[in-house]
């Protein structure tokens, strides 16, 4: 999800995202992937899925995200049977995704996450969004807003 949003927050054009310079085998320089973005999406797609996805944030079920405190967009979710909640979203800086998954520690099972965190219920747009938003303000607290508008 985080590619996918990190694609729509650069109008469509998706990146190959590593940390990795140069790969050597048997003293051998091997190729990597193309670096430079193409355009997935077209420009006007990306703009208007970043548009809806901002109503999520501004105004709709993801509205903890605000705590950014930039111009964001996001979906928030939440699993059947509420085993897992979480929150993906964008600036036009940093794509992210919190997700919450309830686990048996002993079994390792899924469980609801009925009473975590002290709330009866977990939802995307609970605890994941206001990770999500602390997370990304302190990420992004030394960088400068980008001038683009569309995330």
């Amino acid at each position: 999800m985080a590619t996918a949003y990190a694609t729509l927050a650069a109008h469509g054009r998706l990146g190959t995202y590593t940390l990795v310079e140069g790969v050597t085998r048997g003293g051998e320089q091997l190729d990597l992937p193309d670096p430079r973005p193409r355009q997935a999406v077209s420009r006007e797609a990306a703009d208007t899925t970043t548009s809806i996805l901002r109503s999520v944030v501004e105004t709709g079920t993801g509205t903890a995200a605000q705590t950014a405190g930039r111009p964001a967009a996001g979906k928030t979710g939440t699993a059947e049977d509420d085993k897992a909640a979480w929150f993906a979203g964008y600036t036009p800086e940093l794509a992210t995704v919190v997700a919450l998954m309830g686990q048996d520690p002993e079994t390792g099972h899924q469980e609801p996450l009925y009473g975590a965190l002290g709330v009866e219920r977990v939802a995307g747009g609970g605890a994941p969004a206001e990770i999500w938003g602390r997370f990304t303000r302190e990420a992004l607290a030394e960088t400068p807003r980008a001038t683009s508008t569309s995330a």
